[in-house]
């Protein structure tokens, strides 16, 4: 409750033992199951993405003047780095709208 309170920052990663690591080193830290795990999406009747929104659960944290780092696993296969920067900006674009 108090970093809500407090607005401390925060780093969103891929994964509970980045998060416990980050935890131990003092930082504030969010795990996600995945890239995508962060936001939900509703889908028209033909599959197409209409709306994303933040889970609820970060929701909560995007608060004005907040900072927020997304900090993903490595990668450097080409269809991976174009997979994770799409989720990244994603992500990003919903904390911005939140405020």
């Amino acid at each position: 409750e108090w970093v809500y309170l407090y607005n401390v920052p925060f780093t969103v990663c891929e994964g509970a033992k980045k998060a416990g690591a980050l935890l131990t080193a003092g930082y504030v830290a969010i795990a996600l199951p995945g890239v995508n795990g962060g936001y939900t999406s509703t889908k028209d009747e033909t599959g197409k993405v209409i709306q994303r929104a933040l889970i609820p659960e970060l929701q909560h944290f995007a608060t004005p003047e907040r900072s927020v780092n997304i900090c993903f696993d490595y990668e450097d296969r080409p269809v991976q780095i174009q997979s994770m920067n799409a989720a990244i900006g994603g992500l990003n674009f919903l904390f911005v709208e939140a405020g």
